[in-house]
């Protein structure tokens, strides 16, 4: 089932036509006004998607057909090309060194020894 909400501006970028022209052919054919928010009802959905289905209308499939042949085989050819390119420089990069997260047990240990300092030392951080 079509969806009931479906507006003219989402008509026009869908058909990839100018809003203006969608709302002045649905004027013509159907009595009110019309806005871009406008819902459509079935009836001048199918009255826009048959008049567009006519103008646009090919008389024969092959160049559709040859034109995504042609675009299917450069896409190939690309896709490793990037892939072998990004591997070299992956591996050019020199890997930067990792350090061990520190473990709770070790964070609690630095928290604790930092505390009992100031404890010692209450005066070390006042102003004078």
């Amino acid at each position: 089932m079509i969806n009931d909400k479906y507006r003219i501006s989402e008509v026009a970028k869908d058909l990839n036509v100018p809003m203006k022209e969608l709302v002045e052919l649905l004027e013509k054919q159907f009595p009110g006004e019309k806005k871009r928010t406008t819902a459509l009802s079935n009836e001048e959905l199918n009255f826009v998607f048959e008049t567009y289905t006519q103008k646009n209308q090919m008389d024969s499939l092959d160049s559709y057909y040859a034109y995504r042949e042609e675009s299917k085989v450069p896409q190939a050819k690309s896709k490793p090309e990037k892939e072998k390119k990004e591997q070299q420089q992956k591996k050019a990069q020199p890997k930067p060194e990792e350090k061990p997260a520190e473990t709770v047990a070790e964070a609690r240990q630095k928290k604790n020894c930092r505390r009992s300092r100031r404890l010692q030392n209450p005066n070390r951080h006042s102003q004078k």
